[in-house]
Formats: structure tokens, C-alpha cells, sequence
């Protein structure tokens, strides 16, 4: 077997199994508990949303802002429009690319704006929400206080999942 051969294989154990260390480190236990609905948000990886937050009481003021869809970085909270959900994905994850590929294609419903948290680099996000697993939404206001229970869709990973049990 020639050195180039043996290189290559040591290099492809060593990518899976930091896959399978980085899918199954610190989360042993990967059932969670199915939440209440979470909202979605519009197509857009970059767009900060610059409206002033709307309160929860007013929902048809909600209703009237465009739903967006943001990466997740300090003061995002604050700053975002509508009911605010996070959802933890991972980009290693196949179902969070499925689930973020309808988001991206259908649009965040309007009066929602959905915050992308990167699983991986915000564990301290992760223990504050309890979320156990990539693939999970939680609704929050605009102190970032949770708003119900953590929603879950690992084993349905579809945009259309999330709006139908977690989005109102």
C-alpha cells in the first residue's frame, strides 16, 4: 500500500470521526420534548432587522412586519421586529439544511423574524434555552426571556413542519 493511500484514509477516519465528535459531544441525551409552535421568517442570511419590536399584545401590528430571517449576534434580539424565534442549526447537520433550505425558498411568514444560532458556537444559548439537539426552535421576546418550550424538528425537518406545530 503506497504512503498517498495510507494518508488518504488516515485523513478520511480522522473527518468522520470528527463528524460523529461534533454530532454527539456534550448531548447524550438526544430526545427533547416537543414544544409549542415557533414563527419563520423571510430569505434573508445577512439582513438585520431595524424596526422597532413590537409587543406581543399587538398582533396585528405584528402581522404587518415582514418576516425576516437573520444570522444570530449580540443585540440582534433588541433590534429584531415581530415575534422573535431562534433556531439552532448546524451547518454539518443535513436536517437544519433542509429545514433552512424551506425557510430560504417559502419566506418567513409575516410578523416573525427568525434568528439563525450556529449550534456549534453557542452553547452558552444552548444551556440557557435547555436545547438539547440542532434542529431546535424557541420563541423569545426582545430580552431574549424564552416564550414557551423548546420545539424540536429532527425527526420532521421541514419548514412546513415548523409552521404547522411550532409557528402561530
Amino acid at each position: 500500500m503506497s504512503t498517498k493511500a495510507i494518508i488518504i484514509g488516515l485523513f478520511s477516519i480522522l473527518v468522520v470521526g470528527s463528524g460523529i465528535f461534533v454530532a454527539t459531544r456534550g448531548d447524550t441525551d438526544m430526545t427533547a420534548t416537543e414544544p409549542s409552535p415557533t414563527p419563520t421568517g423571510t430569505p434573508s442570511a445577512s439582513s438585520t432587522a431595524t424596526a422597532a419590536p413590537v409587543q406581543a399584545a399587538d398582533r396585528s401590528a405584528e402581522q404587518r412586519v415582514a418576516g425576516t430571517y437573520v444570522d444570530y449576534r449580540e443585540g440582534i434580539l433588541g433590534e429584531a421586529a415581530g415575534q422573535r424565534v431562534l433556531f439552532f442549526h448546524a451547518p454539518w447537520c443535513p436536517q437544519c439544511r433542509s429545514i433552512e433550505r424551506g425557510i430560504r425558498s417559502e419566506g418567513v411568514p409575516d410578523g416573525y423574524t427568525i434568528i439563525k444560532v450556529d449550534y456549534d458556537s453557542h452553547q452558552d444559548l444552548r444551556r440557557k434555552y435547555g436545547v438539547r439537539i440542532q434542529t431546535s426552535f424557541v420563541k423569545v421576546d426582545g430580552s431574549g426571556d424564552p416564550q414557551g418550550d423548546v420545539y424540536v424538528a429532527y425527526d420532521e425537518p421541514t419548514f412546513e413542519a415548523v409552521k404547522r406545530n411550532f409557528l402561530d
